[in-house]
C-alpha cells in the first residue's frame, strides 16, 4: 500500500416538493411517518434526510483578455459518498454517507482513514485543510499532503507550490460512475446498498445463498424484494 487518497462525490435524490410546515416540520429532524401520519403512501415516498449544498466552480477566462466572467454556483440536493481510498491499488477501504450540507473536512476525523494502511501519506483537496484535521494526521503519524488553498487576488507562495501542484494519482476514480451520479433516498437505503453490494462480491462456495430482508417505516408487511442468481467462485 502506498498511501490513501481522501475525496468525495454528491449524489443526487429526487427533489422534494413541500410546504413551509413540511419544509419546518423536516429541519426539526422529524421522521415522514409522523409528519405524513395521515397519508402513509405519501410518507414512503419522502425523504427526510437529504439536504441542500451549493457547489462552487470557477469560470474560463476569456481567451481575448476581456472582464472575468462570474464564478458558478450549482445548488444539489441530495447525499455525499465519503470514501478513502487506496492510492496504490485504487480500492476503497473506509465509506460513509451523509447529506450534502456536511462539508466535507469534517468527515477526515470520522474513520475515513485506514490506520492499517503501511503508506503514511494522505492526499486530499483543500476542503481537507482545517488545523484540526492537521493536527489529526499529525498525532496519529500521517503525513498530509492536503492541498493549500490560493489566497485570493494574490499568487500561491513559494513554500506551497511543491505540495499543491502535485499531480492526483493516476486511473479512474473509484466514485465515478458512467451513468453520472446514482439518485438515492434516504441514508439507510444508501448504507444496506453499500453493505450488500459488498457481501455479493465476497467469495461464495457452491450452495450458499444471501438472503436480505428489508422492512421500511416500521411496517412489518412491507417488504421490497429482488432475487438474482450468485455465480459461485
Amino acid at each position: 500500500m502506498s498511501g490513501q487518497l481522501v475525496d468525495s462525490t454528491l449524489v443526487a435524490a429526487p427533489k422534494q416538493r413541500n410546504t413551509d410546515d413540511e419544509k419546518k416540520a423536516v429541519k426539526a429532524g422529524k421522521p415522514a411517518g409522523e409528519i405524513w401520519r395521515d397519508n402513509p403512501a405519501k410518507a414512503r415516498q419522502k425523504d427526510v434526510d437529504a439536504r441542500w449544498t451549493v457547489q462552487f466552480g470557477k469560470a474560463k477566462m476569456p481567451v481575448d483578455g476581456g472582464p472575468a466572467p462570474p464564478d458558478v454556483t450549482i445548488p444539489s440536493f441530495g447525499y455525499k459518498n465519503h470514501a478513502g481510498i487506496d492510492k496504490g491499488f485504487r480500492f476503497i477501504r473506509r465509506w460513509d454517507v451523509t447529506d450534502a450540507a456536511l462539508h466535507d473536512g469534517r468527515m477526515l476525523r470520522r474513520g475515513l482513514l485506514d490506520k492499517d494502511n503501511t503508506g503514511s501519506g494522505v492526499w486530499a483537496d483543500s476542503a481537507y485543510l482545517p488545523k484540526a484535521n492537521e493536527a489529526f494526521l499529525t498525532r496519529y503519524g500521517f503525513v498530509s499532503h492536503v492541498h493549500y488553498r490560493k489566497p485570493k487576488g494574490r499568487p500561491l507562495p513559494r513554500h506551497m507550490d511543491p505540495r499543491s501542484r502535485r499531480p492526483r494519482a493516476e486511473g479512474p476514480r473509484p466514485l465515478s460512475h458512467p451513468r453520472g451520479p446514482r439518485r438515492a433516498l434516504s441514508l439507510q437505503r444508501r448504507r444496506i446498498t453499500h453493505i450488500v453490494g459488498q457481501r455479493l462480491e465476497g467469495d461464495a462456495e457452491d450452495g450458499d445463498c444471501l438472503a436480505c430482508e428489508v422492512i421500511t417505516h416500521g411496517k412489518p408487511d412491507l417488504l421490497g424484494a429482488y432475487d438474482s442468481p450468485i455465480r459461485a467462485h
